[in-house]
């Protein structure tokens, strides 16, 4: 009964969910981009509603669940006052107070969504009680954006109409307030990552591989978000892209981390990204230094340029990219997986004496010696059958 429960409370959030985002997508007026608004929130509702459902003691599905509700209910609100206020003015009902509301809690559901999963990540649960003020703060933070319904003064965003729940006397509390808003965000910014590094190194080993899961997509979204600041302009398209690869790198690793699915496989994806990141970046110095140098030398002889320089640095790159591979993939392992490279070349070292070596002692000796190497057991024993006794 109890699972029931769960299951008809995340239908119930997911379809209100949904309802307004299908209206959101269809709506005049609407002030989010449909394009990245609903791909963003079925990721949330599909991820949010698996996580709920599969673990429903942990707080992060359902934080998930409810700050999209609060975003697509303030997305709704601002399309109500937009219609109450400026499209037909007079016409819808209490179409102030429905913009009043949005200006309070916009901010409400970004705080459930992505400041407290990094607090709770990856159990839903604090490190340790210690860790309770900083809660409370977050929660102190959501209390003062709650409480701006009651500031006097122009609508944020219509600024034609006033707040019909103002009150006058509250003016100076609420100068402070934002103030003080936005120090505990950023306080609770900073916080959050500090957090995650000191649970990583009090982790249990599957905890580690979750928190390595979250902190790869961490650092996706975060290239992303600095590509689409500073490129997007060039391109709509690519501003939609960034977007949606933002929040899917962080959704699909929650839901990768929590739900414990191919948890291994992120050590495999962080060497490999390591690798190839570092081998584009070469093989991009090596074609346009190429170019650039031929290029200077060719005009200086000849004084005109040459597509011919193209060519040889592309056939330049083409031959150095497997060697440039193997050395790429050497110091990376060298530097940052070490322990693997050295059982690597153990196992190497012990396939060459196993060809050549007959004495049976020095063959034991030495597979002792790897086994001990590459996998560091409290105890190590090796038995070996004899035929003779059969």
């Amino acid at each position: 009964m109890k699972i029931r429960k769960h299951i008809f409370l995340i239908w119930g959030i997911g379809l209100l969910s949904a309802g307004l985002l299908l209206f959101a997508s269809i709506a005049d007026g609407f002030q989010i981009n449909p394009d990245i608004f609903v791909p963003f929130a079925l990721g949330y509702i599909i991820i949010g509603g698996l996580i709920a459902a599969r673990h429903p003691e942990n707080a992060i599905g359902w934080l998930l669940l409810g700050g999209l509700l609060i975003i697509s209910a303030n997305d709704f609100m601002y399309w109500y006052a937009n219609m109450g206020l400026q499209a037909q003015p007079g016409s819808w009902s209490a179409a102030n107070i429905f913009a009043n509301l949005r200006d309070a809690t916009e901010t409400i559901g970004i705080v459930l969504m992505f400041i407290l999963p990094f607090l709770l990540f990856p159990n839903g649960r604090l490190l340790s009680r210690r860790w309770l003020p900083v809660l409370w703060l977050a929660g102190f933070s959501i209390f003062l954006l709650f409480i701006e319904i009651f500031r006097p003064g122009p609508l944020v965003n219509f600024t034609d109409w006033d707040n019909p729940l103002g009150i006058e006397q509250m003016t100076g509390f609420f100068e402070v307030s934002s103030t003080l808003y936005e120090i505990l965000l950023l306080a609770l910014l900073f916080i959050c990552p500090i957090q995650l590094i000191l649970r990583y190194r009090s982790a249990t080993i599957i905890e580690r591989q979750q928190i390595k899961w979250f902190a790869f997509a961490a650092s996706v979204a975060s290239v992303s978000l600095f590509i689409s600041l500073g490129f997007a302009p060039v391109s709509p398209f690519l501003e939609i892209g960034l977007w949606i690869l933002i929040n899917s790198s962080l959704l699909l690793a929650m839901a990768i981390a929590i739900l414990r699915y191919n948890l291994w496989d992120i050590d495999l994806i962080i060497r490999r990204t390591l690798q190839y990141t570092l081998l584009t970046g070469l093989l991009l110095l090596v074609y346009f230094g190429t170019i650039f140098v031929l290029q200077s030398l060719f005009a200086g002889l000849t004084g005109q340029r040459s597509q011919v320089v193209v060519v040889i640095s592309t056939l330049t790159i083409a031959a150095l990219f497997n060697p440039l591979r193997l050395r790429v993939q050497d110091f990376i392992d060298r530097r940052f997986y070490r322990q693997k490279f050295d059982a690597e070349q153990a196992l190497t070292q012990f396939a060459d004496t196993a060809r050549n070596e007959v004495d049976m002692d020095k063959l034991t000796a030495s597979l002792l010696s790897v086994v001990a190497e590459a996998i560091h057991p409290e105890t190590i024993s090796l038995w070996i059958h004899s035929y003779e006794d059969d």
